[in-house]
């Protein structure tokens, strides 16, 4: 039986989401990138997560559908707490720092292994099926990676060596985040997630910034204003509703 033109137009739909949310998500490293040259990585993420986070949250407030969940238990914000911290602190703080010794392609190609990944977590954490195409997907994958890893595994280079080993870890929280996401959130509204996740992880960032890096390494210039602005409205904000 031939798709219907609807059901046709519905995959060309979902395709056409799908590439446009990867360029956009690809794209926030090449910004992430640029933005270090203004504010180390701490800071710049902590800044983007807390001007989106306000503004989602302040949409999402006034959203009927996500009304229940404020007087809801604990169990939701609990969720959103770990979404917060492994979606986005770890996963993107250690890729941020990452960043600092290794080229953006490098990051996102190390990163790019995190839907494999979870397809295994998912396995052991959810019961969803393994498949074959899975494994062979993940061995194929891996070796990739693998064999542009290598060369600068056994150069010695120990910045490169900790920038790898910061994406490797950073992959595997992001893989975490979205099978708990699977397995604890999907029932609820994704931009009620994703908003309250957010504001959560700037306030768990911003103090560590703090701590760990200086503010005076802060330039309130052009560059600044301008990734920030990228990373909040056209990442965080456009492509996670994407």
């Amino acid at each position: 039986m031939k798709p219907t033109a609807s059901a046709s137009q519905q995959t060309l739909i979902i395709a056409a989401t799908g590439i446009l949310f990867s360029t956009l998500w690809s794209s926030a490293f090449i910004a992430g990138k640029v933005g270090l040259d203004a504010a180390p990585p701490l800071y710049l993420l902590a800044a983007r997560f807390l001007v989106a986070g306000i503004l989602m949250t302040s949409a999402v407030i006034v959203i009927p559908s996500c009304r229940p969940y404020y007087a809801d238990r604990w169990q939701p914000w609990l969720v959103v707490f770990f979404l917060g911290l492994l979606n986005n602190d770890l996963y993107l703080g250690m890729s941020f720092y990452a960043l600092q010794g290794l080229p953006a392609g490098l990051v996102v190609l190390i990163v790019s292994t995190a839907p494999i990944v979870t397809a295994v977590m998912a396995y052991f954490a959810v019961g969803e099926s393994l498949t074959a195409q899975k494994i062979i997907g993940l061995l194929v994958s891996l070796a990739g990676v693998g064999i542009i890893v290598y060369p600068r595994i056994d150069s010695g280079d120990s910045s490169e060596m900790l920038g790898i080993i910061l994406v490797s870890i950073s992959t595997l929280a992001l893989a975490s985040g979205t099978v708990v996401y699977k397995r604890y959130a999907a029932q609820i509204p994704a931009l009620w997630v994703n908003a309250w996740s957010t504001l959560f992880a700037a306030l768990m960032l911003l103090p560590l910034a703090l701590t760990l890096d200086s503010i005076t390494a802060v330039k309130w210039n052009a560059t600044l204003l301008g990734t920030i602005g990228y990373l909040v409205f056209v990442v965080s904000i456009g492509a996670m509703l994407l």
